[in-house]
């Protein structure tokens, strides 16, 4: 557990190491179950962490995002990142300038508290849209969320020929959390990031 503002913030640990580009099938489907699995417990913990009101029965309000991303960035800290680290990226990316450097990134406890809002964001979804299902891809290999949770059940609109997207929702919050990195984060980040997605839900009913 961690302590921040006199209230102790209590993790949830994955049961393995985050390897997605190796996992197996098999392993990517336990990880899945796992993950899945603990939605409604995080999702209620970090909503009552951040507003202090217990989750809703039933269509979870896509507001309470509102809240808990204004708390979260109260709460949300960061830390050097390690010299090794910024030298391996030095040697990768040096010749474009300091400026390609990490310097600082999110904390350990933050990125945990990140994915229990992306637990929570889920939630809104899964309980709002009946069309939308939990699901992973172990192939190609080179796909960007190869093995990781992803929700299915969408349909990008934005182009000519509409296709079948999915919603990373770990990487879609840590997204909206590294704009504390760049200082351009904004209470609404999260929220807005719900209300494009939702509009690529087929047949929705709006909550």
């Amino acid at each position: 557990m961690w302590l921040f503002k006199s209230n102790r913030y209590e993790i949830l640990i994955p049961p393995c190491n985050l390897d997605y580009d190796n996992w197996t099938k098999k392993q990517a489907e336990e990880y899945l179950n796992w993950f899945v699995a603990h939605v409604p417990e995080r999702a209620a913990y970090v909503l009552k962490k951040a507003t202090g009101k217990s989750l809703p029965e039933g269509p979870i309000p896509p507001e309470v995002l509102l809240h808990v991303w204004k708390w979260f960035l109260r709460v949300a800290t960061t830390e050097p990142v390690p010299e090794e680290e910024q030298e391996a990226q030095r040697a990768a990316f040096g010749h474009f300038g300091e400026d390609f450097i990490d310097k600082e990134q999110l904390s350990l406890q933050t990125e945990f508290i990140i994915r229990d809002i992306a637990m929570l964001m889920s939630a809104v979804f899964t309980t709002n849209y009946p069309v939308l299902y939990w699901g992973f891809d172990s192939k190609p290999k080179r796909y960007l969320f190869i093995n990781q949770p992803v929700l299915k059940g969408f349909l990008n609109l934005d182009y000519e020929k509409p296709f079948a997207d999915v919603f990373p929702p770990e990487h879609m919050v840590h997204v909206q959390a590294a704009r504390i990195l760049l200082h351009s984060a904004h209470p609404k980040d999260l929220f807005n990031l719900f209300q494009w997605w939702r509009k690529n839900i087929p047949d929705q009913v709006d909550p």
